[in-house]
């Protein structure tokens, strides 16, 4: 959202200074922010493809809850004029932000045993371990996250989903989620992915030309960041 309020505020300055470089740049940031970038799907409107200036609308609206896919993380606001943002989880347990994963995707956010242990290719012991992980860590933020004999349900009144609009490698999640951490990391820093260097340098690449990282600098040094 501060990206689009800054390109937005910088524009008449550029356009008055008249400087083709920085008219250049400048118009690679619009069109940065215009892309398609993911799909969000909320409690008025269904999932559907958004860009980053559609991204500030919807975080400008009263949300209670807010799951993002892409870099995943969740952040909670209170429901009684609490305007503070808490950041609850950033996705380094992987498998219980898999399963809130299938959680958000399921209809009406309500999640059978049955379809999760096949999903999963689990038994019922192991994923009843999962979930009590996932609704204490929801618990602990005042999200209402049930559990029966029949499976699990999230309760929300204002939410929104956040979801990559391509099918990003796993790999490649797992760095954006690092980055979301640890803005800056280098490549080597990166590795703790849980992949080998030339690796983690490959889905960098990919993903800097797909427009969801940013590379400054160059050789071992260069550092990386969301865009």
């Amino acid at each position: 959202m501060h990206a689009v309020a800054a390109q937005r505020e910088s524009r008449p300055y550029v356009q008055s200074a008249r400087w083709e470089a920085l008219t250049w740049r400048h118009e690679a940031v619009a069109r940065t922010l215009r892309a398609p970038y993911c799909d969000v799907e909320d409690w008025e409107e269904p999932l559907r493809p958004v860009t980053r200036e559609e991204i500030a609308a919807v975080e400008a609206r009263p949300w209670q809850l807010w799951i993002d896919a892409l870099h995943r993380k969740i952040l909670a606001r209170g429901s009684r004029g609490d305007t503070a943002i808490r950041a609850v989880h950033s996705g380094r347990d992987a498998p219980t932000w898999e399963l809130l994963e299938l959680l958000i995707r399921a209809p009406e956010r309500r999640l059978g045993w049955a379809h999760a242990m096949q999903h999963f290719g689990i038994e019922m012991p192991t994923l009843e371990s999962r979930a009590n992980v996932l609704v204490k860590l929801l618990q602990s933020a005042a999200i209402d996250c049930e559990v029966s004999k029949r499976g699990i349900a999230l309760r929300t009144t204002r939410f929104v989903f956040m979801f990559p609009s391509a099918a990003l490698p796993a790999t490649s999640r797992r760095i954006l989620a690092a980055l979301a951490r640890s803005p800056g990391a280098t490549a080597v820093e990166l590795e703790a992915v849980g992949a080998a260097r030339r690796t983690v340098q490959r889905h960098l690449a990919a993903l800097s030309q797909a427009g969801y990282v940013r590379r400054v600098g160059g050789g071992r040094d260069a550092r990386y960041a969301l865009v």
